[in-house]
């Protein structure tokens, strides 16, 4: 038969390798954890700008105009026309965003540069081509 201290030692055993086990355990949920937190604030990020833009798509659902079979000539003529102009003004204020950004890359005093010139011993040269067969 077997003795009651080899008995002990199984049961300590075990119970060893069932806690080491359960920590293991743990601290694999524990980093499976993190990453899903990670992963909802990112997407909670996503979320705000979603429901940002759904909140402006309702609000122009709101503002949804009638057909323009069913409205007159001129209500139509006039709403064609608001819709032109804010192109218009939309292409304008483009057009004179690129003509100040070209204006201040221009703007630049060419004297107050300080400039490399390279001697003869730095001019770059081109690397010779390896023979292709």
């Amino acid at each position: 038969m077997i003795a009651w201290w080899v008995w002990l030692l199984i049961w300590v055993g075990l119970s060893l390798a069932l806690v080491a086990m359960l920590v293991l355990l743990g601290v694999l949920l524990f980093r499976k954890l993190m990453v899903l937190f990670s992963a909802l604030e990112k997407l909670s990020g996503t979320l705000e700008i979603l429901d940002r833009v759904s909140d402006l798509a309702d609000d122009q659902r709101g503002q949804v105009e009638q057909l323009a079979i069913l409205a007159g000539e001129d209500a139509t003529r006039a709403r064609r026309d608001r819709v032109r102009e804010a192109a218009h003004a939309r292409r304008d204020a483009r057009h004179e965003t690129r003509i100040a950004r070209g204006k201040s890359l221009l703007a630049v005093d060419a004297s107050a540069q300080e400039w490399f010139i390279p001697t003869s011993s730095e001019r770059l040269r081109k690397p010779r081509r390896a023979n292709r067969r």
